[in-house]
């Protein structure tokens, strides 16, 4: 369990992951369409020049990232996703994994339905192939902090990637800054329906 200032920092935390939680979950459908289609062409623009991304399959009231990966692949850059599956019953993967995507048609359900390439897994390290790195979020912060699900998938992943490669993290929520801790990678850039807003700077 954690204690003193770990506790107070899981607390407030945990009191803004709830926060968002509830305002995506409050969404109108319609709006939270349009805000995914904003984004995306915000993104697509943005990384352009990019030869490899990484990225995530989105589910449930995430940001909506498939038609983002569709339209990455279909203009002929590398995409990049998590594998989330255990390795056997009853055996988690330890570390992070990726596997590369070739369509977004032929994804398969993984650990919580989310949607993974049919190739091979590669270990943390393929990471270091990428020259974007696209990561999901709740909450951002324009001190470049970030706040994920919970897990601490992206913080155990992104120290594999190459030094200068920028992490944009998609998000609703950004503030001047999010708690954070020691441990939590910080990211150059939030993704908005509203635009790529640089941070950390």
């Amino acid at each position: 369990m954690p204690h003193g200032d770990d506790a107070a920092l899981a607390a407030a935390k945990k009191v803004l992951r709830d926060q968002v939680r509830r305002e995506r979950s409050a969404l109108d459908p319609v709006a939270r369409r349009a805000r995914d289609a904003a984004r995306t062409g915000w993104l697509l623009e943005s990384a352009a020049g990019f030869r490899a991304v990484a990225a995530y399959a989105s589910i449930g009231d995430e940001p909506g990232t498939l038609d983002l990966l569709a339209r990455l692949a279909d203009r002929g850059q590398q995409v990049l996703l998590p594998v989330l599956t255990p390795l056997a019953e009853g055996v988690p993967r330890r570390e992070p994994a990726w596997a590369w995507m070739d369509r977004v048609d032929d994804l398969r359900p993984g650990l919580w339905g989310i949607g993974e390439p049919a190739g091979d897994a590669l270990p943390a390290e393929a990471l270091a192939g990428v020259d974007l790195v696209l990561s999901s979020g709740l909450a951002a912060g324009r001190d470049g902090s970030r706040l994920g699900a919970g897990g601490g998938w992206y913080d155990r992943a992104l120290p594999h990637r190459r030094p200068g490669v920028p992490v944009w993290t998609l998000a609703d929520h950004l503030a001047d800054t999010v708690p954070h801790g020691p441990l939590d990678q910080r990211v150059d850039a939030v993704a908005t329906a509203d635009g790529l807003v640089r941070v950390g700077l």
